[in-house]
Order: structure tokens, then sequence, then C-alpha cells
């Protein structure tokens, strides 16, 4: 769950980061991500998740193998192969390979029960839910670095694992652990601040911000953006050096 959240705020925020600097210079770049953990299904993840990268490779890899316009298990073929080789773009390891396989099988799954059943009458939260697991699953795949490392975090998920996997019992009952997490809960779901920020198409337009939110809204937003910067910069003043995840790749 702590990958699951720190690949995500990773990434994103330095995503934000690089669309902010670029709009100090007069830069407009697309949003790269779009609420990623509130898909629900596994295609709907991909729209939303490193939009960039999907877009490079359905544009330049997907579409001139064929894209949708063949035979269905033409479509399913193309689907794991452009996954397949998205897993070795992060890396030449057996561990991104799987990855990507582990994507694209979903993805060839999802397609073919598109096209022979019809959609299950399930609530778009239980469907968020069996998403989040997924993609949980094959987060453990992106992070292990050995196949032991594998079953050791997969049979711990399950409860299986040594008792040293255990958290002591005292930290259910450390309150910054459900503070931080609630946090991230919040932050990772749609809200209209950030809906307004990246994908306003009038986000230049000051008599818009001003009709959007009202004077004390304002006065809110400012005061927390102050607020975030400066907390930033004192965990930058006091932490280690911990470059981005996705320097990586």
């Amino acid at each position: 769950m702590a990958y699951f959240f720190q690949i995500y705020f990773d990434f994103c925020g330095y995503s934000h980061m690089a669309i902010g600097l670029g709009r100090l210079f007069g830069f407009h770049f697309l949003e790269n991500f779009n609420h990623p953990y509130s898909a629900t299904s596994v295609t709907d993840f991909w729209r939303r998740w490193h939009i960039s990268l999907s877009s490079w490779f359905r544009d330049y890899l997907f579409i001139p193998l064929g894209g949708s316009r063949c035979s269905k298990f033409r479509n399913y073929f193309n689907l794991f192969i452009v996954f397949f080789l998205c897993g070795l773009w992060h890396g030449a390891s057996w561990n991104f390979a799987l990855w990507g396989i582990f994507h694209g099988l979903l993805l060839v799954i999802e397609k073919w029960y598109s096209f022979y059943k019809k959609p299950l009458p399930i609530p778009s939260f239980t469907k968020n839910i069996l998403t989040l697991f997924l993609v949980i699953v094959g987060w453990v795949l992106f992070r292990a670095e050995t196949a032991s490392h594998i079953t050791h975090f997969y049979t711990a998920m399950l409860g299986h694992g040594s008792d040293s996997n255990w958290l002591p019992i005292g930290s259910l009952f450390n309150l910054e652990i459900y503070f931080y997490l609630l946090l991230a809960i919040f932050l990772m779901r749609p809200n209209r601040i950030e809906n307004f920020m990246l994908f306003d198409s009038k986000t230049d337009s000051k008599e818009n911000l001003i009709k959007t939110f009202s004077f004390s809204e304002q006065w809110l937003l400012v005061f927390t953006t102050i607020s975030l910067f400066l907390v930033s910069l004192s965990y930058l003043a006091n932490g280690t050096f911990n470059p981005f995840i996705y320097f990586r790749f």
C-alpha cells in the first residue's frame, strides 16, 4: 500500500512541477495524470495514468500495428505486445516485463469480455476497489527486484508471511499513520480545485477564477498554497536527498 501511494505522488508531483515550471516560461504542457486511482477498470486506469507515455505507445506502436481496426484476436495481440514493450521501456529487467505482461493480459481479458459479454451491474465504487486491487498486485511486480521478493510480498499480503512481517500492535494506535493515510486518499481523489487548475480551458482567465470560487475560497486557496510551499521547503531543508522514482527511467 505504501508503494501504491508513493509511486503515484512521486511521479504525479514530478509531472505537476514540470507543468508549473513550464507555465512560468509561457509553455503549456498537457496533464499527465487524471486521477488514475479513481478508475473503474484497468482500461480506464491506463487512460488516466502516465497519459503522455500511453499516448506515445498508442500513436507510434498500437495504431501502426493495426490498432482496433482489425480482427478481434489481432487486436488482443496488439494490446499484449504494446504493454509487454511498455514494461521493457521501464527497464530491461524480467520484473518490468512481467508487469507489462500482467497489464497486457488484464486489458486483453477486459477487451474480450466487452466483445462477448454484457457489462455486469456492479456499482462504480465496487469496480474501483477491484481495479485498485489489481493495480496493487501489479505494483508488486514493478517494485520487486527478485523472484523471492515477489513471493515474499504476495505471501505477506495474504497474511502468510513470517511473524517478523507483522506490525507491532502499538503501531495500530499511531494517529500519525491514519492522518497521512486519510490525507493521501483525499489528495488522490478528484477535487474541484485541481480540475479547474489542470483541466479547465480557461485556466488563465482571472474572471473565470473569480466566478468559480467565492472570495473566502480564493483566500483559502492562497493560504493553503503558501502553507504547503513552506512545508515543502522545510522538508527539503531538513531531509536527505531522495530522488524521484522515475529518474531511473
